[in-house]
């Protein structure tokens, strides 16, 4: 008897297995899709090329109804996204992409003076995306949304928007920036000049001993370099009196404007000095080398200054601006 009811119970058990393995892995299933879902939804919708306008809201204190606005631009390469309050810079972001989606990216992460967001979302309608957004700092949550808007849409801003604004004080700081590498990729360039002028201020002493007429052309151009040299002090101390007007009462973007304009003014102080005598030949050209040598190595500093100062009017700092020709290095000044 006590035979018969083992057997039966073993029948039973061989029986109930097979179902118990299935079970677990329909569990195992719906673990692992739930996971994926979830890892889908913390990615950042990759943006086709374009300028895109947005906002948020639920973080950085403020309330639901109250929503901080952003713009980005959108290329191949990279996301300019900047956030439109005070204290935020704009930031380049790299577009990498996900590895299991060509439409998404990695989560975006914004640093602040207030906040640190990271931003995930998905595209909700054509040229539409939104999403959520959580400060890491204070873990407040909140919501995002961006749209796309074409050139057209941004002329039709008001000229007092706070948003075109931004716009152009944007576009503003990415044409100093191309000036600032057309710079870089002119400075080997001048790297070469500098070392074959070095070259002739070695032999400087016998170079006097030529002496003659040329030596009185030198001196006469010395005179006419100084007075285009104080033209030139003149008009730096002139704009950075303006400079320091636009850091008490102007908008951003007037202020990138005009250290633009003092590097474009230096740049071709340069080159007018660089073509200056360029044809002389002879014992009247080493002296005229001679002395440009020396001009030249106090322009090259003047220009590492200048870029100097743009790099960091760019990313909103106050420098110190020093006279051209000055010895005296770029200081940044306190209480920014």
């Amino acid at each position: 008897m006590s035979e018969g009811v083992a057997g039966v119970a073993k029948k039973k058990s061989s029986r109930s297995l097979p179902h118990l393995l299935a079970i677990l892995l329909l569990l195992l299933l719906i673990l692992v899709s739930a996971l994926f879902w979830l890892e889908i939804h913390r990615r950042f919708p990759r943006l086709p090329e374009g300028d895109y306008v947005g906002s948020l809201s639920g973080v950085l204190g403020s309330e639901r109804k109250e929503r901080v606005h952003f713009f980005a631009r959108s290329s191949s390469e990279h996301i300019e996204f900047v956030l439109l309050r005070s204290g935020w810079k704009p930031y380049r972001l790299s577009t990498r992409l996900d590895s299991s989606s060509e439409d998404t990216l990695y989560p975006l992460q914004l640093e602040g003076p207030d906040g640190s967001l990271f931003f995930v979302g998905e595209q909700v309608e054509p040229h539409s995306y939104k999403g959520f957004v959580s400060d890491l700092q204070s873990n407040e949550e909140g919501t995002w949304e961006l749209k796309q808007v074409s050139a057209a849409e941004i002329q039709a801003l008001s000229s007092e928007s706070d948003l075109l604004h931004w716009i152009r004080m944007f576009d503003e700081l990415q044409r100093i920036e191309g000036s600032r590498v057309a710079a870089e990729t002119r400075l080997p360039q001048l790297k070469r000049e500098v070392v074959r002028l070095e070259s002739f201020i070695t032999e400087g002493e016998k170079l006097k001993e030529q002496g003659g007429d040329s030596f009185q052309n030198a001196q006469a151009e010395i005179v006419h370099l100084e007075e285009e040299l104080k033209n030139e002090k003149n008009n730096a101390r002139v704009l950075l009196e303006k400079l320091q007007v636009a850091q008490r009462v102007t908008p951003m973007g007037t202020l990138v404007s005009l250290a633009r304009e003092a590097a474009e003014r230096d740049a071709r102080w340069i080159s007018s000095m660089m073509r200056s005598d360029g044809a002389a030949t002879g014992s009247r050209g080493f002296e005229a080398d001679y002395e440009r040598a020396q001009e030249v190595l106090e322009l090259l500093e003047g220009i590492r200054r200048e870029n100097k100062l743009i790099e960091a009017l760019s990313q909103g700092k106050r420098m110190k601006r020093v006279p051209f020709g000055s010895s005296q290095p770029t200081q940044e000044e306190e209480g920014v």
